[in-house]
């Protein structure tokens, strides 16, 4: 059985380790252009590919 002070722990130890892998998750894809500053961002719509921002 598991008590409420280990659930809870266990809880913050996830939604701790969770929170390190949110900058991977706002950081967006890039397409790379062949000419001079040619990065630009992609945006997802549905039922789409993604596309040049």
């Amino acid at each position: 059985m598991i008590d409420r002070r280990s659930l809870l722990r266990a809880a913050g130890a996830f939604l701790t380790g969770g929170a390190a892998g949110a900058p991977a998750a706002i950081a967006q894809d890039l397409a790379m252009l062949p000419f001079k500053n040619g990065e630009r961002p992609l945006a997802s719509y549905p039922g789409k590919r993604p596309l040049i921002r």
